[in-house]
């Protein structure tokens, strides 16, 4: 099997178990809430959040990029971000000296310990383990969570602490090879220490402009609303978009030839402009019901209707941009890179100054700020990816104009349906006319891909 069919696959198997793990928490959440105290619930939900994202997530992204663009060690790489996360842990102990810091920073290291088998499967495109591992680790969360819900905090710390074993454990007992190799070598020492200085300014930038956000002269209902907007609209980035990411990033990591890029690039962005297209259409029609099913008729009054439908348009651009991004920095060399540093305070000061302009326009603001922001990230990303590949051409990226005639062909019908249909049978048509137009959207792609193959026969 090729880099690329192994790669489609894997991403295929991460999105579905994506959708059907979000449906599992989502119902286990809800049997959590029930039996939790509701302010037990909030605070350790943020609590733990709030830990995890410190100790954790920055890290992780940083070293991960080293170790996928390492060719000579990158298993040494990710022994280092072992030791880097206990080193914060044990900072964040020393500075908050509670037992329930105690427990999540037990927990975080126990589950850093899980990284270099999970890359050492992700660099061979195998995510089953992957897979196999987060599934058995949500159930012992989830149950610990439910065993202890009268211990309040203590319960997330708990059921925290039993997911990073499970998650270990079952690493360990799947892995085909262990990471052993300790010998820390970074090929372009240049390229490393960027990813650590982007890293952490990146996590800086994107903790600032929240900072921003609480001090601008927003009113309380306009944060509340972009709250709701962008929590109901994360569904889409963090299930479908994240993985085709993470292993578009690995692909490109690798040494492909110029029509594996090619081949491989069309696809990622055509499926990435179908997600995210169907996102907005749908999101016009039936954004209203959407808050109203599951919000309640309180929200019916606000502008979340309004802002979930312009929304949706940012959430195309951050998947662009994500892809982009993803493609680039397996691709570029360090100096380029670090000129991200420059770029993101560039869009920060866009996104500032968008967002105090924009104060009358209240929630619908801060999206057009957000998205004005996004725009001159793109910007950066397509002058990046146009130097680095001179074969690119717009056509790589857009997607087929038959592909925009069927989306403005499915929102007129479902425009005028929704005057004469409403409810849950709008919904029915709705789905209808959805799987028609992905039956079509197949077919169009599948012959614009082979429209590619056989440009690389003549070749």
């Amino acid at each position: 099997m090729s880099l690329l069919a192994k790669g489609f696959k894997a991403t295929k198997l991460l999105i579905s178990f994506h959708l059907v793990l979000k449906v599992i928490n989502f119902g286990l959440g809800i049997v959590v809430a029930s039996f939790m105290d509701p302010e037990a619930y909030r605070s350790g939900q943020a609590h733990l959040t709030l830990a995890t994202a410190i100790i954790l997530n920055l890290s992780k992204e940083i070293f991960r990029k080293i170790a996928f663009r390492s060719k000579e060690s990158p298993y040494g790489a990710t022994w280092v971000l072992v030791g880097v996360t206990w080193v914060i842990a044990l900072a964040t102990y020393a500075y908050s000296p509670k037992y329930t810091t105690f427990i999540i920073c037990i927990a975080a290291m126990i589950e850093v310990l899980c990284e270099p088998f999970h890359i050492t499967h992700l660099i061979d495109l195998e995510v089953k383990s992957t897979i196999v591992a987060e599934s058995f680790s949500t159930i012992s969360n989830f149950t610990v969570l439910i065993l202890l819900h009268k211990e309040g905090i203590l319960a997330f710390c708990y059921g925290h602490l039993a997911a990073s074993i499970t998650n270990f454990i079952i690493y360990m007992l799947t892995c085909t090879h262990w990471p052993s190799g300790f010998k820390v070598i970074f090929e372009d020492k240049a390229l490393a220490w960027t990813w650590v200085t982007v890293g952490f300014f990146k996590f800086f930038i994107s903790e600032g402009e929240k900072l921003f956000l609480t001090y601008m002269a927003y009113s309380a209902e306009n944060k509340g609303i972009l709250s709701l907007v962008v929590t109901l609209c994360a569904i889409v980035p963090k299930m479908l978009f994240q993985p085709i990411e993470e292993i578009t990033h690995i692909l490109f990591t690798k040494n492909l030839s110029k029509e594996e890029r090619e081949e491989g690039l069309v696809k990622v962005y055509r499926v990435t402009w179908l997600i995210g297209l169907t996102f907005i259409i749908y999101s016009q029609i039936y954004a209203q019901m959407a808050i109203s099913i599951l919000y309640g008729n309180k929200w019916e009054g606000t502008e979340a209707a309004s802002g979930l439908a312009l929304y949706s348009f940012y959430v195309l651009f951050m998947g662009i941009f994500g892809i982009s991004d993803a493609i680039l920095c397996g691709i570029a060399p360090s100096q380029m890179i670090a000129r991200k540093r420059y770029s993101m305070t560039m869009c920060f000061i866009a996104y500032v100054a968008a967002a105090y302009v924009l104060t009358p326009a209240g929630s619908f603001g801060l999206i057009l700020a957000s998205m004005i922001s996004m725009m001159c990230k793109l910007r950066y990303i397509f002058k990046g990816l146009f130097g680095i590949l001179p074969w690119l051409t717009l056509w790589h990226i857009l997607p087929t104009q038959n592909t925009f005639i069927s989306y403005f062909v499915s929102f007129t019908i479902l425009k005028f349906a929704s005057f004469v249909i409403y409810d849950y049978s709008l919904i029915a048509f709705g789905g209808v006319v959805l799987l028609v137009q992905l039956y079509f959207l197949y077919k169009e792609n599948a012959s614009s891909l082979q429209y590619i193959k056989s440009m690389k026969k003549d070749n």
